[in-house]
């Protein structure tokens, strides 16, 4: 089947490079040229397991091609995927980017094609999206398409084996009254045999977002419980042991750490919180999640200062600066807020990562 991948990030990439491996003719689009000519040429431009072998072996087997010709490598497609970002600098969602690439591309999809959501977006734009793209699709005078989401579920540095391997495939349903875009998916899910669920398109991007928000929980009560086991003398890891042969409960997620990063739990947990406020709704619970994550930074640059009676004038080492291993991704790393914190508390901070790229990053975010 050929098929377009519109945005070349961490889900675009994944999504191109692992359709390939499955034997579909695919197309990434990608409009920064700086990044369009690294992928033509072979090269991943970011890290993750196994990505980069993937895109050279399909680069040469021909399955796999990049331009950034949009509009013409949807014309050809029977699926065309759109997996660009609708998150800004400041956590709040933007639409911009997605609606620009949906007007790019939607002209130009084939009568029985589908267009494929594969960005994480707000509520209210998925219950927009059918007339939005209804709407594209007329002004071009062409006939109405299916309109899906494909909410993608995979994990930075298990991002390929997550979506080679998946653990659910849930295709939402935004606008299909012929069942076309529910049976192209199924025909590029073929491979899968994990279950394949189908829901409305609401419920399919609240399903996404459930499941980080949860996550998330999961994260920050595993801290909370920390800190009470710092209350009475008890071990956190034992603690937990304890718990995580509950099949109610499980060990996965829960452990005490200094907090989650990177670019989804802390945008999409702040982002609900501030969302539901705004329409009159209270969530305590995830506002909590957000706060104690937030507390994990600023607790562990106090707790180095009490060990060292101090931290001014001392030199501390900060070893690992990505948010998590196997990845080369600072968004929202903590170890960034707890440098921030020691440096002003007067410390020498020296950090190290074995990801070479993360070790540049710092250094030209602090020229900005």
């Amino acid at each position: 089947m050929k098929i377009t991948v519109v945005g070349q990030g961490y889900v675009g990439l994944v999504t191109a490079a692992g359709a390939a491996m499955w034997g579909h003719e695919v197309t990434g689009v990608e409009v920064s040229r700086e990044r369009l000519v690294a992928l033509q040429s072979g090269f991943a431009p970011f890290h993750e397991p196994g990505l980069a072998d993937l895109i050279e072996e399909h680069l040469a087997g021909g399955t796999l091609t990049f331009t950034d010709d949009g509009a013409g490598a949807a014309a050809t497609a029977k699926l065309t995927f759109v997996a660009v970002g609708t998150i800004d600098a400041s956590q709040r969602w933007d639409t911009q980017t997605i609606r620009a690439a949906l007007a790019n591309v939607v002209p130009h999809i084939p009568d029985d094609g589908a267009v494929v959501v594969r960005s994480t977006c707000p509520p209210e734009f998925v219950a927009q999206l059918p007339a939005f793209v209804n709407s594209i699709r007329e002004q071009a005078g062409r006939s109405p398409i299916a309109v899906m989401l494909n909410p993608e579920f995979t994990k930075e540095g298990t991002a390929v084996r997550d979506f080679l391997q998946p653990d659910r495939v849930v295709l939402g349903v935004a606008s299909d009254p012929r069942g076309r875009g529910v049976a192209l998916l199924r025909e590029f899910y073929a491979r899968v045999t994990t279950p394949v669920l189908v829901l409305d398109a609401i419920d399919a991007s609240l399903s996404k977002l459930g499941a980080n928000l949860f996550l998330a929980t999961k994260i920050s009560f595993a801290n909370e419980l920390a800190a009470l086991c710092d209350l009475y003398g008890a071990q956190v890891e034992s603690v937990v042991e304890g718990m995580a042969h509950d099949p109610r409960i499980g060990g996965s997620f829960l452990r005490a750490g200094i907090g989650f990063g990177g670019s989804c739990l802390p945008d999409q947990v702040a982002m609900t919180v501030r969302d539901a406020a705004s329409r009159g709704q209270d969530t305590p619970l995830l506002a909590a999640v957000d706060l104690i994550n937030a507390r994990q930074r600023s607790d562990f640059a106090d707790r180095i200062d009490g060990l060292l009676g101090g931290v001014a004038g001392h030199r501390v080492a900060l070893l690992g600066l990505t948010f998590k291993p196997h990845t080369d991704d600072l968004r929202a790393a903590p170890s960034l807020d707890i440098a921030r914190a020691l440096l002003k508390m007067g410390a020498t901070v020296i950090a190290y990562d074995p990801m070479e790229a993360a070790r540049r990053r710092p250094k030209s975010k602090s020229r900005a």
